[in-house]
């Protein structure tokens, strides 16, 4: 791993930031990828929609940049340690994609909820 994501590991956010952050952004949220302790918030839809627009300039620079959807919506949502477009890709390799995932799910995008028939 580099300096520079090792650095931002290496702090660990105090309690009162914590509380800013749940001010801020309602919940948040941690999890451990590859002994990491990530914390991020959830996805609103106006950020899902700005993402996923369908204009090809922006996706054209997203694909030139070498960032995905899942590079977007991790670099947007994680609040520490601070992912940026410029580190994401010094990240190991299945930390964006699973960090992504547990974001979408904790935003509604739940694939396993189940529907009750009334």
């Amino acid at each position: 791993m580099t300096e520079e994501i090792k650095e931002v590991e290496d702090i660990e956010p105090t309690q009162e930031q914590i509380e800013k952050w749940k001010e801020q952004f309602g919940k948040i949220y941690s999890t451990n990828l590859g002994g990491v302790e990530y914390i991020f918030r959830r996805l609103l839809r106006s950020e899902f929609k700005n993402i996923t627009k369908s204009n090809a300039t922006v996706l054209q620079q997203q694909l030139d940049a070498g960032h995905t959807m899942e590079d977007s919506v991790t670099i947007l949502c994680t609040l520490c340690p601070v992912v940026t477009k410029d580190n994401i890709n010094k990240l190991p390799a299945g930390v964006p994609t699973s960090l992504s995932g547990i974001i979408m799910e904790k935003s509604g995008f739940d694939d396993m909820a189940e529907a009750v028939e009334l």
